[in-house]
């Protein structure tokens, strides 16, 4: 079918161009829905709030309340927080035409900023979420554009329920990740009482989510999230198979013409 490409008229290439480009991208959403089903499935299975509050216990998840002794500000709505999540967006131009007004916005930077501990039961973890890891379901906070940016943020509050999942691992080798400059962004408060806990035996086996050790971050119950991430990749699956089937069919009647 493909050689009937050849010796077309470019118009004629141009349309079957564009189904054969549809159903690669149908078969891409296909594939990251069935991954992101497959690793909501796995999740399923964690051991969650682990009795042993080792930091070598494995991969867990843990639910609790976020606590901070350095409250932040967040930058947009400056509300107390723990932890959150700035996003800026640049106005690259923006004019009024025949159509109305005609906007072209570059990428979203974000910057997350913050950790926190989480209490669960008698026990405690500290979390430092990384922009990767943050998965807040709760809607963003903006303005409008100031000087051709736009920003907007998600916050953690004190006292939140928050579920994390992931592998952690002892305060001792937080602290000597954090001293190597690997590019977390913490309260210099936050910092001094680390420190301090670091020198205690009582904070030595305290476990540290942070890092590739940190897999996800939510404000959402353990239950709610798995079904919220498997929910999602049904429907990347579902969008992918409609774009698939309709590119098919455009390409088999572009081709037969």
């Amino acid at each position: 079918m493909f050689n009937k490409l050849r010796g077309l008229p470019p118009i004629i290439e141009s349309k079957l161009a564009f189904p054969l480009y549809g159903i690669i991208g149908g078969v891409v959403l296909i594939v990251y829905g069935l991954v992101g089903r497959a690793r909501a499935r796995g999740r399923a299975n964690l051991p969650l709030n682990p009795a042993a509050s080792r930091a070598d216990a494995g991969r867990q998840v843990v639910m609790g309340k976020a606590h901070s002794p350095s409250p932040l500000n967040s930058p947009v709505s400056n509300t107390a927080c723990v932890f959150y999540l700035e996003k800026t967006q640049a106005l690259k131009y923006a004019r009024y035409g025949q159509n109305g007004r005609q906007e072209s916005r570059g990428g979203r930077l974000v910057e997350a900023f913050g950790g926190f501990f989480v209490r669960y039961g008698t026990r405690t973890a500290f979390v430092v979420p990384f922009a990767g890891s943050a998965d807040l379901c709760k809607p963003e906070t903006t303005k409008g554009f100031v000087d051709g940016i736009q920003k907007f943020e998600q916050i953690i509050k004190e006292g939140e329920d928050v579920t994390v999942i992931g592998t952690p691992r002892p305060l001792a080798d937080f602290m000597a990740y954090l001293r190597r400059d690997a590019g977390i962004s913490l309260p210099s408060d936050s910092i001094a009482d680390l420190t301090r806990m670091e020198k205690d035996p009582g904070y030595s086996g305290m476990p540290c989510f942070y890092a590739d050790g940190l897999e996800s971050v939510t404000d959402q119950p353990y239950n709610d999230y798995l079904a919220r991430t498997a929910s999602s990749g049904l429907a990347y699956v579902l969008a992918g198979a409609v774009i698939t089937a309709a590119s098919a069919a455009a390409l088999v009647y572009f081709n037969g013409r």
